[in-house]
């Protein structure tokens, strides 16, 4: 009995090391291929918006205490390969649904285009955030004055959220960003 079992612990033991081995091996050819593609499908997303030559892949893996309201951090490029601005993905609750927006924040620390991507707000009250631009555009990070919406003060509240914290976080990497190209 202790033979039959001792057998099979190890032939499953085996068995796991070469899947374990071909999982890896797999791994390493296909991790590039999906890096890419996942830069290639944010690129995309961005340049729906936003008019740069270059996009880097999603930063957020580099900064592990971002604020939450930050689901997601990008790079844009100039033709000259530097950094041009950051642009923030931010996500915060407004009057009945999550409110998904882009805000960009130059190179200079000034804010660029604020851009709502999403949301499920009352039709014809909370739509008033989709083409506002909250005032931000070309203030500085340490001197801004977000405008609410006016009958979409949730809605706007949700998106100034998101201002907010990708100011804040602007702020503690701005001296940074110098060096950054795209390389």
């Amino acid at each position: 009995m202790n033979k039959k079992v001792l057998k099979y612990s190890l032939f499953l033991l085996a068995l796991g090391l070469i899947s374990g081995f071909l999982l890896g091996l797999v791994n390493s050819f296909t991790a590039p291929v999906i890096e890419n593609r996942a830069k290639e499908a944010a690129a995309a997303a961005l340049r729906e918006h936003y008019e740069y030559a270059d996009y880097s892949p999603s930063m957020i893996e580099e900064y592990p205490d971002v604020n939450p309201t930050i689901t997601d951090i990008f790079y844009t490029f100039g033709e000259d390969g530097k950094l041009t601005s950051v642009i923030y993905k931010t996500q915060a609750r407004g009057f009945q649904s999550e409110v998904l927006a882009y805000v960009e924040i130059k190179e200079d620390g000034t804010f660029g285009k604020t851009v709502v991507l999403e949301h499920r707000e009352t039709a014809g009250i909370g739509d008033a955030i989709e083409d506002h631009d909250f005032g931000v555009a070309d203030s500085s990070v340490n001197s801004y004055k977000p405008v609410i919406s006016s009958g979409a003060t949730f809605s706007s509240n949700a998106v100034i959220e998101g201002i907010n914290a990708a100011a804040e976080h602007f702020k503690t990497i701005q001296s940074e960003l110098g060096g950054i190209t795209n390389d």
